[in-house]
C-alpha cells in the first residue's frame, strides 16, 4: 500500500502540475488515481503476466461509480503500463480514437510515477514539479540512493515526451 499510496501522490502532482497542457479534466485525474491503485493487481494472480492479468480483472469487475467507458480507459492504462504501446490501429475495435488519446497521456503519466518508485521503498516521498517551455523539472528531495530511478527514468521520460512534446528531466536536492 505505501507504493499505491506514493505513486498515487507522483502521478497526481505530474498530472496538476501539466494541466494546460493535458486537457484533461477531474474525472480523468481520477481514472488516473484508480490506475495507479489497482496497477499490481494482477500480480496476485501471476507474476509473469501482471499487466494482463490486471486488465483482465478489472474489465471482468464492475466498478462502482465509474462507466463501462471509464473502466476500459483505467484497464488499458494498467494494461499498457509497460514499455510496449499498440498503435490506434491495432485496438481501434475496443476504444475510440478520442480514448486512446486519454489512455496515452493517463498511461504517459502513470509509467514516470511508477519508475520514480521503482525499488518500492519509496526513497522519493516529495516532489516540486516545474512546466518549463520544453522540459518537466521533477525535483526530488530525498536524501536516499535514487541511483535505479534515474537510471531507469529517461526510458519513461521518452514516452511522456512522445506524449506531451516535453522532455522530463529528474534532479535530486538534499
Amino acid at each position: 500500500m505505501d507504493h499505491v499510496e506514493n505513486v498515487t501522490y507522483l502521478a497526481t502532482e505530474i498530472f496538476d502540475s501539466i494541466r494546460k497542457l493535458h486537457g484533461l479534466g477531474k474525472r480523468e485525474r481520477l481514472l488516473l488515481q484508480i490506475g495507479v491503485i489497482l496497477h499490481g493487481c494482477g500480480a496476485y494472480v501471476n507474476m509473469e503476466q501482471t499487466r494482463e492479468n490486471s486488465y483482465k480483472i478489472i474489465m471482468s469487475t464492475e466498478i462502482i461509480g465509474i462507466s463501462h467507458r471509464e473502466r476500459v480507459i483505467v484497464a488499458n492504462i494498467v494494461r499498457y503500463n509497460s514499455e510496449y504501446f499498440p498503435p490506434y490501429e491495432e485496438i481501434e475495435d475496443e476504444i475510440s480514437r478520442e480514448d486512446y488519446i486519454t489512455i496515452v497521456k493517463l498511461c504517459a503519466i502513470l509509467k514516470l510515477a511508477n519508475v520514480l518508485d521503482k525499488s518500492n521503498t519509496q526513497k522519493i516521498k516529495y516532489v516540486t514539479i516545474t512546466l518549463k517551455e520544453n522540459s518537466l523539472l521533477i525535483v526530488a528531495h530525498t536524501m536516499a540512493d535514487i541511483t535505479l530511478e534515474k537510471g531507469l527514468f529517461h526510458r519513461k521520460a521518452d514516452v511522456f515526451e512522445e506524449a506531451f512534446g516535453i522532455r522530463p528531466v529528474l534532479k535530486k536536492k538534499k
